[in-house]
């Protein structure tokens, strides 16, 4: 590929590296409840993906007991946990860039701890085509850097 548009840039040390924004975690349940009646949806990338802030982390900043992961659902993806917390099966706790509009959103305090960025190799970074792809990509994307946090 010519370009990659990815969370964090660890696994790309000898690449061009152009950061998008920074994203925070949302919960994101079906209704504006107490999020502590609600159960759990976790969601676990698996080993492959960068691990980002879970409910474990979440209650540790709330002084709350450590989730118990056997109760409520683990899916992994997102998308997943969306279809299961408009069925009413919980609340989720994922990437405000991608929390659907339809759910109720809470803030859930916590920053993830790389920003997403266009990754393309030194020797393609010259390109005109794909330096022109690179530019409208950070163009279209900067409202949202304004947006997101840092």
């Amino acid at each position: 590929a010519d370009l990659r548009l990815t969370y964090g840039a660890a696994l790309y040390p000898d690449h061009r590296v152009q950061t998008l924004f920074a994203d925070q975690m949302v919960i994101v349940q079906a209704n504006d409840g107490p999020i502590a009646d609600a159960p759990r949806v976790h969601v676990n990338w698996g080993a492959a993906y960068a691990s980002l802030p879970g409910w474990s982390i979440w209650s540790a900043l709330q002084r709350a007991s450590r989730p118990d992961m056997t109760q409520g659902h683990v899916v992994n993806d997102p998308h997943l946990a969306f279809g299961l917390v408009r069925q009413g099966q919980g609340a989720a706790l994922v990437p405000k860039c991608i929390a659907p509009p339809d759910l109720h959103q809470v803030a859930a305090g916590l920053t993830l701890p790389w920003p997403y960025v266009l990754v393309c190799l030194n020797a393609r970074a010259r390109n005109r085509l794909l330096a022109a792809l690179m530019d409208h990509l950070l163009l279209r994307l900067r409202p949202l850097s304004d947006t997101k946090g840092a």
